[in-house]
């Protein structure tokens, strides 16, 4: 997982600004990489108090899933998702990170399956990141990637929102135009937004902050690294993303992204309307199994 420091957008950044770091985050397992890395970003030189927070994750040794909502997006359709987390996954110390989905169903009609229960229909040309039944993380245009179709049975899981904010390392041309990009709160573009990217090496970032637009967001991924992405949900309501943690005594930690998100992280385990992606780690292969190694496919291809 590259974590060479990112170049700030501004000419004096903050401490910290742009430099991975792994401290307070889950630690690896059996002295393997780091599994997650943090850091800021502030992409609007006009707007200095716009800070975008970000999390990388090492998909080598992760998994991701994807949870729809008791009420979205299928809801509308009435096919309702259970809107938990798995309890076999909140065991031990499994459990790395929650954050938020995409838009309600009603806000463009995009589509979310998993595991072979269609929440919403799939949009063709729309924004999609996919999970493959081996674990592989695929961002891309439902119906343009040829991997993204109804007829790949390689698909696990998969949600779609909007279109591609950055295909092959180019951010799209159209974030100048904020209807494009959901509606904003009193028709203002800069929000809080979200979204999620895809390196060339494969890890997997989040990215979430307030008064941004979907220029500023998508210039974000890209200054760090991310060369296919896509826009998640906006607004302060629906934007947040929690850390979990196992304390010495066994009991959950949860750590909350950025302190003005709204939210608690028990909302995940004890049951939400809205649908959510989490991480869990994979189980290491018993003894004497060998692992295969990670070979990285570029993402859009």
């Amino acid at each position: 997982m590259p974590l060479a420091p990112i170049h700030p957008f501004f000419p004096s950044p903050l401490p910290g600004e742009g430099v991975w770091s792994t401290d307070g985050l889950p630690s690896p397992t059996d002295g393997l990489p780091p599994l997650v890395a943090k850091t800021f970003l502030r992409p609007d030189r006009t707007r200095p108090y716009g800070i975008v927070t970000l999390l990388q994750f090492d998909m080598r040794f992760l998994t991701l899933h994807m949870v729809a909502g008791t009420t979205q997006p299928g809801g509308p359709r009435g096919v309702a998702g259970p809107g938990v987390i798995a309890a076999s996954d909140l065991k031990s110390n499994l459990l790395v990170a929650a954050f938020n989905g995409g838009f309600k169903y009603l806000d463009g009609k995009y589509g979310m399956g998993v595991h072979g229960t269609i929440y919403a229909p799939p949009q063709p040309g729309a924004a999609t990141i996919a999970v493959t039944n081996e674990g592989q993380i695929l961002i891309g245009a439902w119906g343009k990637d040829p991997r993204l179709t109804s007829g790949n049975a390689d698909l696990a899981s998969w949600r779609q929102n909007g279109a591609l904010l950055i295909d092959h390392s180019t951010v799209n041309s159209l974030t100048d135009d904020g209807t494009s990009w959901g509606g904003s709160i009193l028709n203002r573009a800069y929000t809080w937004r979200s979204g999620l990217g895809l390196t060339a090496s494969g890890s997997l970032i989040y990215a979430a902050g307030n008064a941004l637009s979907a220029l500023t967001l998508g210039e974000t991924l890209k200054a760090a690294g991310a060369i296919m992405a896509m826009q998640t949900d906006i607004h302060p309501s629906s934007v947040r993303a929690f850390v979990y943690t196992r304390t010495a005594s066994g009991s959950l930690h949860i750590t909350k992204l950025d302190p003005g998100m709204q939210g608690s992280g028990m909302e995940y385990l004890d049951g939400t309307g809205r649908d959510f992606f989490y991480l869990t780690r994979l189980v290491p292969a018993p003894a004497g199994i060998h692992q295969a190694a990670w070979v990285p496919i570029s993402p859009g291809v």
